[in-house]
């Protein structure tokens, strides 16, 4: 898993940045072919950016979270955020339309 597998919160976050370095190129334009490779890309890194999305959140929300790392979690996410708008740009996946629901869980909780 990729939450065991990386819980330096930092790790996580400069992945984030470079997988937002990769596809942003996302939201430069229409071409079908952007479309089709951001569908693509949002269907093969769905689930893992859930992961690490559904994690942030309840690391952040649980008491037991120390003072000191939020700030870091609260960066983790908002680097997530930058990856899910630029596989959102274009066209809403099937899969975070999927599971959309369970997103939007960490700022409901």
């Amino acid at each position: 898993s990729v939450t065991e597998a990386g819980s330096d919160i930092r790790l996580q976050t400069q992945a984030m940045e470079v997988v937002h370095t990769v596809f942003k190129h996302f939201r430069r334009g229409g071409a079908s072919s952007i479309v089709r490779d951001s569908r693509c890309c949002s269907e093969s890194f769905g689930p893992c950016h859930l992961e690490v999305w559904k994690h942030a959140c309840e690391r952040l929300l649980s008491p037991q979270c120390p003072l000191e790392q939020r700030l870091s979690i609260l960066e983790l996410l908002a680097s997530a955020m930058e990856v899910f708008h630029d596989l959102h740009f274009q066209v809403l996946p099937e899969f975070f339309s999927s599971n959309s629901e369970l997103y939007l869980e960490g700022f409901l909780a």
